[in-house]
């Protein structure tokens, strides 16, 4: 379901997500699977379904102690929130999302929730409060593999974008931009 949501396949992505959390019924499928299903409804606009198989999910990695993606079901949950310009909602939950992967060193939810509070703000026109924070993620990045480097590549080159943006460096936001671009399509 994730690549077809990445495609931009919202309805397939929906469908093979429905099928995956009928057939596989343990607390692994919910926990991993159902931010899927939610990413897919949130992108069809069908929110307080997806608001309802996240909370899920959540409820199920704290119930069995899998922090790790209760953590991810978190940053997941959060997106839409920024979608409708919802700041504050999406503040806090990838702010608590972030917190929960530190504890337990989750590096891709350390990476997509400091993006996504990147996001967060530039969105509002503001500057990150600490720029630094790019620089870090990098790193963190380089030590990643499989898609999720690449996803989480093109996404720093999103968000140094938007920072150059809300810096007020047009020029550079729109190398940023086309870097991004390239490399997503690379």
């Amino acid at each position: 379901p994730m690549v077809l949501y990445w495609r931009g396949r919202i309805n397939d992505a929906l469908r093979r997500a429905f099928e995956t959390a009928r057939a596989l019924q343990d607390t692994w499928a919910s926990t991993f699977g159902n931010p899927h299903l939610g990413l897919a409804l949130a992108a069809s606009g069908r929110y307080a379904e997806a608001q309802r198989v996240f909370t899920e999910a959540c409820q199920i990695g704290l119930k069995y102690e899998n922090w790790k993606f209760h953590a991810r079901a978190l940053c997941m949950s959060a997106g839409f929130h920024l979608d409708v310009f919802d700041f504050e909602s999406h503040q806090r939950i990838m702010q608590e999302a972030l917190e929960r992967a530190r504890l337990v060193g989750f590096k891709p939810t350390i990476v997509q929730t400091s993006l996504d509070l990147v996001f967060n703000y530039t969105r509002r026109n503001q500057v990150p409060p600490d720029e630094k924070i790019l620089s870090e993620i990098a790193e963190i990045i380089k030590e990643m593999g499989g898609c999720h480097r690449w996803l989480m590549e093109a996404r720093l080159f999103h968000a140094r974008a938007e920072v150059a943006l809300a810096c007020g460096k047009p020029d550079e936001a729109i190398l940023k931009a086309t870097e991004s671009i390239s490399h997503s399509r690379t």
